[in-house]
């Protein structure tokens, strides 16, 4: 209230904010959400808003820079649909409450309201702001900061009596505002993924905080730590290559209700709009390469010229290709799907090479493919060999020499390749 002495004692309890009695109907369920349908009422639905006359606190602070001072006390309504009282908090500073019981307020669309007095009035009593066993100076501090939040009306809170250390309960909420608004660092980043590997990423934030999915096109299995800040991503369908998947805080995610009377101030029921949330782009690698390579099985060098039948197996599996490998002994099929096994089977080789099978060797290099790498299959061959036999005989006695003095031993030849 902007002057004390225009009201009477019962007068002066203009800008209430939340009744004391009722604020354990709300501890205790911030790790539970609690979606629009369950915040209790919905537009056009009527209340009656009462307070506590009990417990009534002075505040001093400024107005738009001119000194101010005004009392405050806690409140709730009483929902005419027969449902339980809940809290609520005002927000029209400078309007009065003409009785302790109010019937008659309406509920009303307020989707306009500063998007941080929404989220001061949902996290006050949680984790962020005050804990789960909030006492009525923390409520009366919320009151108060909604107040400053509201920038029609220039308020600013100094000191409040009974409370003492209001500035420090001050900066804690203004704190948890600002926590509850902080994303991961990865929000709205694009992540590479391999199809058949896990990624991990790392938060400063507590994932476990945004307990809420709200979509997950990229299929991927997504295990967040006990501590809230890694996360294990794996892709699940090897047919998804692009995706999202998006997280949000959806504790007393609601339509804002405001509760309104002609002639009397005009109090708030604690829901957000808009809760934080996160999305994460994925690009998913879900296809690998195969490589099938000739070499000479004695020297290791590239063989070119080689055809190779080339058959698929498993899901997604292309169809028989026919390959044949370059001048560096290489031939390459691409864009296999993660999984798929390959068999290549060596039907024609150059001259003087000949087919594995002939020598007692195989035919087939066989593997699986890997999303993201190249798979090389190594197939070894040998030269077509001959023999060369040097026989020596006597001119007369051809091999049946004469005697023990003649032998045929000893003797060298010199081969050579016929120019």
């Amino acid at each position: 209230m902007s002057d004390k002495k225009k009201f009477s004692k019962i007068w002066q309890l203009f800008m209430i904010g939340g009744l004391l009695s009722v604020i354990g109907l709300f501890v205790g369920n911030t790790s539970k959400v609690v979606h629009a349908d369950q915040l209790g009422m919905q537009i056009g639905e009527t209340g009656n808003v009462y307070y506590d006359t009990n417990n009534i606190y002075s505040l001093s602070g400024t107005k738009n820079g001119q000194p101010w001072s005004d009392e405050t006390a806690a409140m709730a309504v009483s929902p005419d649909n027969g449902s339980g009282d809940k809290i609520v908090f005002c927000i029209a500073p400078g309007v009065p409450f003409f009785n302790t019981n109010n019937p008659g307020y309406e509920a009303v669309d307020i989707s306009q309201l500063p998007q941080d007095v929404q989220i001061a009035s949902v996290i006050w009593n949680t984790h962020f702001g005050f804990g789960t066993s909030p006492s009525g100076a923390d409520r009366i501090t919320t009151q108060a900061v909604i107040w400053e939040l509201l920038p029609q009306y220039g308020i600013r809170v100094d000191s409040i009596s009974g409370i003492p250390d209001f500035q420090a309960k001050k900066q804690r909420l203004y704190d948890g505002i600002a926590a509850y608004k902080r994303l991961p660092e990865f929000n709205q980043q694009t992540v590479n993924l391999k199809f058949g590997e896990t990624t991990t990423l790392s938060s400063s934030i507590d994932l476990n905080s945004f307990e809420t999915m709200v979509g997950n096109t990229a299929k991927v299995n997504w295990v967040v730590s006990p501590d809230g800040h890694s996360v294990a991503i794996t892709p699940t369908d090897p047919m998804v290559q692009k995706g999202t998947i998006a997280f949000k805080r959806s504790y007393m995610q609601g339509t804002p209700i405001a509760l309104a009377k002609t002639g009397s101030q005009t109090v708030y029921l604690p829901s957000v709009k808009d809760p934080a949330n996160y999305v994460v782009n994925f690009d998913i690698k879900t296809t690998g390469e195969v490589q099938i390579k000739k070499v000479d099985k004695e020297t290791g060098m590239p063989v070119p010229d080689t055809k190779f039948i080339v058959e698929f197996s498993g899901p997604n599996a292309p169809e028989t290709k026919t390959v044949v490998t370059d001048v560096n002994g290489l031939a390459s099929i691409g864009e296999i799907m993660h999984g798929v096994h390959v068999k290549a089977t060596e039907v024609n080789v150059p001259k003087p090479y000949v087919l594995g099978s002939a020598v007692g060797d195989t035919d087939v290099v066989e593997g699986e493919v890997v999303a993201g790498q190249t798979i090389t299959l190594v197939q070894k061959n040998m030269k077509e060999k001959g023999q060369i036999i040097v026989e020596k005989t006597g001119v007369e006695s051809g091999t049946n020499l004469w005697n023990k003095l003649y032998s045929l031993a000893g003797n060298v030849f010199e081969i050579r390749k016929e120019q």
